[in-house]
This record gives structure tokens, C-alpha cells and sequence, in this order.
């Protein structure tokens, strides 16, 4: 059951813009499809404003179409926004394995710039809002089939409830831009 304080999910919507050298760009999206007490699933360790994790699934099943080779730039995961807004919601990228096939997860986690706990008083420490998106690789099969493509599909994105509240995203400017550009980069997991 969704706590009435986290009401304002139910209506998100989660857009990931990926995109492989600056072109190739895909925006799956996900709407809301439940929330869990238990954020085990997000590798949680530390307690988050709000506790729990919401799921999104893609609004419809997408397979993208991306292109694999040793010495080719990987497909990077730029942003999360919500709602079709102008807001990022992570501060680092993250590379998309594409090497073999089998499904893969991205985790990360972001500092809460929310100063209020749920009843209202303040927090003291800052809380860890975490997020967790899955993937599926395989080859392109079909005919137009290029040597090294591959498919990629979107599975699921997790996170922290309050990760995708309106006052966590920061407006998209240049700066932010290349701030995240010159942070390491998260990187995909094979399961």
C-alpha cells in the first residue's frame, strides 16, 4: 500500500535518456507500478526519508537498436527526468554494457536536498535516495541485420520514493551538464 505522503507517484511517469556517441538517442519510460516497504532491492543500507521503493515498468515494451564493438563508445544512460520536465534527477551517467548478452543492472545513489522527514521536522544527516535500472541485451536478429548490433531492453527502474520528487531534480544547464561529464561514470552489471 502506497503511504498517503507518496499519493503524488501513482501519476509519474520516468523518462531515461540514453543515448551511444551522441546519437542513436532513446527515451523509454516508465510509469508507476508499485511501492515496497523493503528497499533491499536497491541494495539500501542506510535509511531513506520516506523508506521504501518504488517500481516502474516501461509504459510499453521497446526494444532500441545499438551497435557493439571493442573500441566503440558504449551506450551512456544522460538522465532521469519526470513528467516531461527539464529536471535531472542523478548527477552521474552511466555506461550500458552491450558485450554479452543477459540482463544487466545500473545502480546509483544520490544525496536527499529535501531537508524535511516525512512528519515535518528536520533531518539531520543527508539521506541516500538509491535507483536501480535493468536491462536486456541480446543480438539483433532479422533481416537489415549489421554485424555487432544489438538489442536493448528496457526492464525495470526502482528507486528511492523521493528521488523523483519535484525538489530533487536540478534544471538542466550547462554546467550541470558538464559537471556530469567530468565525474566517473556508473557502470552496468551483468546478472
Amino acid at each position: 500500500e502506497l503511504p498517503r505522503t507518496l499519493a503524488w507517484l501513482k501519476d509519474t511517469i520516468v523518462e531515461i535518456l540514453i543515448d551511444q556517441e551522441g546519437f542513436r538517442s532513446v527515451t523509454p519510460t516508465f510509469r508507476f507500478a508499485g511501492y515496497s516497504t523493503n528497499p533491499r532491492s536497491l541494495d539500501s543500507s542506510e535509511k531513506v526519508i520516506e523508506g521504501g521503493a518504488a517500481q516502474f515498468v516501461p509504459i510499453a515494451r521497446q526494444t532500441f537498436n545499438f551497435h557493439y564493438a571493442p573500441f566503440d563508445g558504449q551506450p551512456i544512460l544522460r538522465r532521469i527526468s519526470v513528467n516531461g520536465t527539464f529536471r535531472d534527477h542523478v548527477s552521474r551517467q552511466a555506461t550500458m554494457c552491450l558485450k554479452s548478452n543477459g540482463v544487466y543492472t545500473v545502480r546509483g545513489s544520490e544525496t536527499s536536498i529535501i531537508t524535511k522527514g516525512a512528519n515535518g521536522d528536520s533531518c539531520t544527516e543527508a539521506s541516500k535516495l538509491r535507483w536501480k535500472f535493468d536491462y536486456y541485451v541480446d543480438d539483433r536478429r532479422g533481416s537489415g541485420r549489421r554485424e555487432g548490433e544489438k538489442t536493448f531492453t528496457p526492464l525495470t527502474f526502482s528507486c528511492s520514493p523521493l528521488l523523483l520528487h519535484p525538489l530533487q531534480g536540478k534544471k538542466i544547464r550547462l554546467m550541470h551538464v558538464m559537471k556530469k561529464n567530468v565525474v566517473p561514470k556508473l557502470v552496468a552489471e551483468k546478472m
